[in-house]
């Protein structure tokens, strides 16, 4: 009997120290997964919240025969404006990287005006012509390229903030649609002076270059 007693009192002290264990266990989220998905970490006084420094989102790009990843549009920062001057737009489109990965875009991005319902505005655009093999453009952290564009002669009006949409040839991901935004961050509406109904609207891009 009394060894039997003395085979629970060691069980229940071991199930008690399991509880505390227990007790003492934290679980916290690791990175951008789904929602659930946790791995337990030992929390204690100096550091009670866990790790300070944990990764949210991960740079999407794939590994090139050279080792060079290619980075899609969505991968980098974007920005657009325009100027009006009572004619035509003169505008911009910035890329920027600010990860800590470096990647290479390859291609000129083709530009293309819609309103902020989506709708592609009817324009001729004008790009640089394509090299061969395709020029690639080299994205360190902090990379900022730039490329210009001019609009000219729209006489159909518009509808809300507008958008410079941004794909790239070769690629099947979808068009990255940038708002277009003064010097202050404030939505632009805008649209190019009509000068003739009976022309075509134009749209005429430079060559995207690094600028910073």
């Amino acid at each position: 009997m009394k060894l039997f007693r003395l085979r629970c009192a060691w069980l229940c002290a071991l199930f008690l120290l399991a509880l505390a264990a227990t007790a003492c266990t934290e679980y916290h989220t690791i990175g951008a997964g789904p929602p659930g998905v946790q791995v337990a970490t030992k929390s204690t006084t100096k550091n009670p919240a866990g790790p300070k420094s944990l990764p949210q989102v991960v740079l999407q790009a794939t590994a090139t025969a050279d080792n060079t990843l290619d980075c899609r549009p969505a991968d980098l920062t974007p920005a657009a404006t325009w100027a009006d001057a009572g004619g035509p737009l003169s505008g911009s489109l910035t890329l920027a990287n600010y990860w800590d990965v470096t990647c290479a875009l390859r291609g000129q991005p083709s530009l293309s005006v819609t309103d902020d319902g989506g709708s592609i505005f009817n324009v001729q655009v004008t790009s640089p012509t394509p090299t061969a093999p395709p020029h690639t453009w080299l994205f360190k952290k902090n990379t900022v390229a730039q490329v210009n564009f001019t609009w000219t002669n729209w006489c159909f009006g518009g509808h809300g903030t507008m958008r410079v949409a941004v794909t790239m040839a070769g690629q099947l991901q979808p068009a990255l649609y940038v708002p277009v935004r003064d010097a202050s961050g404030n939505p632009l509406s805008t649209v190019p002076a009509c000068v003739d109904r009976n022309q075509q609207s134009t749209l005429v891009v430079g060559v995207m270059q690094i600028v910073k």
